[in-house]
């Protein structure tokens, strides 16, 4: 099966033409969001938290076969569909491979120490090639993963304090709600687990970025530039923050990266 995730917030008739457009045969979806789902034709619809949908979710893995199905996947398969539109025009469905999806999560396990013992927590929506990839990776290399199901940067830095988080990926919006709080609220949360930040998804305002770096001395700050399309394509690491601001770093793990003008020159 090749998954294709959604944003909850879009509306149904947005939904429809996703649907359409990727050839989806079955929707999984939480049962608060039934008025999304549109009124189309699939083969399966399950409903996480409720039944308004159809079937639950629970009862469907219960009916299950517990025989593995065998079914022969290679590396250059699609994994995944992810849509993206990025500021302008229609989303268009990208093809990400199992081979693209793994290279991403053991380079990321790579650089920042994703796996066995090691806890994260998730922020940014599944939906996000972001949010989704690095909360997989944590994942897939062994590590747990605790979710925020809405972002309150009250109940992030709770979440970090009782599950005692080491690494979250945010985008500097979150950054800005967090400096919103105030020092001295910030200050009655215990974060001594934390040790790596990673950002990603839009412009990282040095300004911004100086009082993160601040107000989280111990901890390692990581800007990476990236695409749905080319996943992580540069990172601009901890020890670089400070001697290149407005940097997005040097080309990631096994990455060629090519700088041209606007002619398309060299």
């Amino acid at each position: 099966m090749v998954i294709v995730p959604l944003d909850s917030r879009l509306g149904s008739v947005e939904i429809a033409k996703i649907l359409d457009h990727s050839d989806t045969s079955g929707l999984i979806a939480e049962d608060s969001l039934a008025e999304s789902v549109p009124d189309v034709d699939l083969e399966l619809v399950l409903s996480l938290d409720g039944s308004q949908l159809g079937m639950t979710y629970e009862t469907a893995v219960q009916g299950a076969s517990a025989i593995n199905p065998e079914i022969e996947t290679t590396e250059s398969d699609t994994f995944a569909i992810a849509y993206t539109s990025g500021t302008t025009g229609r989303p268009k469905g990208v093809m990400l491979s199992h081979r693209s999806r793994c290279r991403t999560f053991y380079c990321a396990a790579l650089e920042w120490n994703l796996g066995f013992g090691r806890r994260s927590v998730a922020v940014a929506p599944m939906s996000h090639g972001a949010g989704f990839a690095f909360a997989f990776a944590a994942l897939h290399t062994g590590g747990t993963v605790s979710m925020l199901r809405s972002f309150e940067p009250e109940r992030l830095l709770s979440l970090i304090q009782q599950d005692r988080a080491q690494s979250v990926f945010l985008v500097p919006t979150h950054a800005f709600r967090l400096q919103s709080l105030g020092e001295p609220r910030l200050h009655q949360f215990d974060l001594s687990s934390l040790d790596t930040l990673y950002f990603n998804a839009a412009p990282f305002p040095w300004a911004l970025k100086e009082w993160t770096l601040d107000t989280f001395p111990n901890v390692g700050l990581h800007e990476i530039y990236g695409s749905t399309e080319a996943s992580i394509v540069t990172n601009l690491r901890p020890g670089d923050q400070r001697r290149k601001p407005g940097s997005v770093g040097v080309p990631w793990f096994m990455t060629e990266v090519r700088l041209i003008d606007g002619e398309e020159n060299p």
